[in-house]
């Protein structure tokens, strides 16, 4: 294939001399703590980019905070798209202006309350809540930390937390919440979390402030561009490992492999690749292979206890030959076997994506925003 042939020139001339060249450092958490900038990973940043383009300092006429929903399942990478673009935009201690933050990153409690989550936010600012102030008290020390900080951007990752195990009215009552908190911060806001996020978009009354969502879905094996996407990134995962000979991961058998364990998810692959660049440096392998990837394979899927013979004087085998189960193991199953299992993956790809684009069953009808919204905010 064409774009095979481009990644593998690309990764090729990439490959460093390997770990054993490397000074003795911690390899693994060098391939870890690195960013690969795959296509959804710079798509993501680039939407960012845009909310926060819309801030304006105080001198000038400012325009109205929005919000922007970020979603996907776990893996897709919403985390890492947070991370970076942070650190793109690290905190200025020594400026003329004293302390600037101009994007802060914030992650938002698991059961949250109003009040847990802005006293968050103040965590991020550098600053905590006193016990005696309501939330309506705390979030005007937000307005105010924003302001002195040049507060441009603020990003919410686990942001589904706040909409999670909520009736609809509760629900509603957020919306409320997190336009009041644009109307009274000014500084555009980023939310990433799970798909029942986007059920924030239902509401009139926060919909007009938002800008249109990011929906992180896996990258696609069927259309030409989303293959070529999907083994180009690979190429990139792979010029990060610095092991000593190309494993070619993106070559057609392995990346058709790598794609139905891990669903095309950019996590995924990342997780894959750290654990087998980990058991490749134990090994002293000098490449990544699929009877490699099959071991990584059973690491996270552990079989079960070999079958006992019936036989007392049968033959006996290897420990991890009775225990393979090759039929379930991506990398290493036959033909059929694995059309089996790409049949699998793709049918949860479809309940996935069914269950992200699920709507409540009842019409959600438009009810203005109450006048005592401060002071419920308050309580």
């Amino acid at each position: 294939m064409d774009q095979e042939v481009g990644v593998k020139v690309a990764t090729e001339q990439a490959i460093g001399p390997g770990p054993e060249a490397a000074g003795g450092g911690d390899v693994v958490v060098d391939f870890e703590t690195r960013t690969v900038p795959h296509q959804a990973l710079l798509d993501g940043k680039a939407e960012i980019a845009k909310l926060q383009a819309r801030y304006r300092p105080e001198r000038r006429r400012r325009l109205k905070a929005r919000a922007l929903v970020i979603a996907g399942p776990s893996g897709a990478g919403k985390s890492t798209i947070l991370e970076s673009y942070a650190e793109d935009h690290p905190h200025l201690t020594d400026s003329p202006d004293g302390d600037v933050r101009r994007v802060i990153l914030v992650e938002a409690p698991k059961r949250p309350t109003q009040r847990s989550f802005v006293a968050a936010i103040m965590r991020a600012l550098g600053s905590k809540a006193r016990d005696t102030w309501n939330t309506d008290e705390i979030i005007a020390k937000i307005g105010w930390l924003c302001d002195e900080l040049k507060v441009e951007l603020i990003l919410i990752d686990e942001a589904h937390h706040l909409c999670e195990h909520i009736s609809q009215d509760n629900e509603e009552d957020v919306s409320e919440f997190l336009k009041s908190l644009l109307n009274r911060l000014g500084t555009q806001i980023v939310l990433a979390g799970l798909p029942s996020l986007l059920h924030l978009r239902d509401y009139p009354q926060l919909r007009r402030r938002m800008q249109p969502p990011v929906v992180l879905h896996p990258y696609s094996w069927s259309s030409i561009e989303g293959r070529a996407a999907f083994m180009a990134m690979l190429g990139l995962f792979e010029a990060q490992l610095g092991l000593p000979e190309p494993s070619f991961l993106f070559e057609h058998e392995t990346a058709k492999r790598l794609y139905c364990a891990t669903g095309g998810y950019p996590g995924l692959v990342s997780k894959t690749l750290s654990e087998a660049l980990s058991v490749a440096l134990e090994r002293k392998a000098r490449r990544i292979d699929l009877a490699l990837l099959g071991q990584v394979w059973e690491r996270f899927e552990p079989a079960g206890a070999p079958q006992l013979s019936a036989d007392p004087d049968a033959r006996p085998m290897p420990a991890r030959e009775l225990a393979r189960g090759t039929a379930r193991n991506p990398y290493l199953a036959g033909k059929d076997a694995f059309l089996k299992l790409w049949a699998r993956m793709a049918r949860e790809h479809a309940t996935m994506s069914e269950r992200a684009n699920r709507r409540r069953p009842r019409q959600l009808a438009y009810r203005p925003v109450r006048d005592d919204v401060e002071e419920r905010l308050a309580a």
